[in-house]
């Protein structure tokens, strides 16, 4: 370990009250940035169409690196990206599957910068309006946030000719099959429950194992006993107020259908 990751891992943990307590506002102020374009000259239904979400970053404000995570929704039903990535993260969790997540459940890792360049492909599956929303979040902020918005046109080879007049035909009964249903989409429900492991002062909340096929997985950490919230990402760095307490990672997994949570077992600090 150098003298540098080791004077920045003693910073953390004696300034820990401090990190947590950090607003997006002063974390934009650091020199994060974050831009979303649409690379291809348009977006058509039923194709690929590249994205890059490119900035800045500032190694000085995180010790795990920065990750980038972007949302896609028609704004006709949600004109609005939120403020920071937990609240658009629940957003995306109860949108009814208006909002989609574009990048893993873990976000895009880009590392500790001072730039990054991060493609992406998204393939629109009807035309009309969409509405991007981008997040740059590190250890437990979100510090930089950015929307696109564009449009998606048809596909010109699924567009049909105009049908010529027919020709009247002799009246014949048919009979015809009701159409087919399609099975409606289940909640998951966990299998296997989460659970925590340890490495040095950090502790990290495994999802476990779920049924139904989760499209994404959030992270609630509290102290044993006390319903308050006291980190919402997938790690939790040990600090000296919580020494000699347990804590509980709950685990929310969601699919379209809609969302379920289990909970850790009580884990000794």
């Amino acid at each position: 370990m150098t003298s540098r990751t080791l004077r920045r891992l003693l910073s953390a943990l004696l300034l820990a009250p401090t990190l947590f307590a950090l607003s997006a506002a002063r974390a934009s102020a650091a020199g994060e940035t974050l831009t979303l374009v649409q690379n291809d000259a348009g977006a058509i239904t039923g194709h690929a169409t590249n994205f890059t979400a490119s900035g800045t970053l500032n190694p000085e404000d995180t010790m795990f690196g920065f990750d980038i995570f972007v949302f896609a929704k028609n704004p006709d039903k949600d004109p609005t990206c939120a403020d920071d990535f937990d609240s658009e993260s629940a957003n995306a969790t109860h949108s009814g599957g208006n909002e989609t997540w574009i990048s893993p459940a873990g976000g895009y890792q880009v590392g500790y910068g001072p730039t990054f360049n991060q493609p992406f492909k998204i393939t629109f599956t009807g035309p009309g309006s969409y509405l991007l929303c981008g997040y740059v979040k590190g250890d437990f902020s979100t510090f930089a946030t950015a929307r696109l918005r564009g449009t998606v046109a048809p596909d010109p080879a699924t567009v049909a000719p105009p049908a010529p007049t027919p020709t009247p035909a002799p009246a014949i009964r048919t009979i015809t099959s009701p159409p087919a249903t399609t099975p409606a989409a289940t909640l998951p429900a966990v299998v296997r429950r989460p659970s925590i492991i340890r490495k040095r002062h950090l502790l990290t909340c495994r999802p476990g194992t779920w049924s139904s096929a989760p499209t994404h997985f959030s992270y609630r950490w509290s102290v044993k006993g006390r319903s308050r919230t006291i980190a919402s990402a997938r790690t939790l760095i040990l600090r000296r107020s919580l020494a000699g307490r347990s804590v509980v990672c709950r685990v929310t997994a969601s699919n379209a259908a809609g969302a379920a949570t289990a909970s850790t077992r009580a884990f000794r600090a």
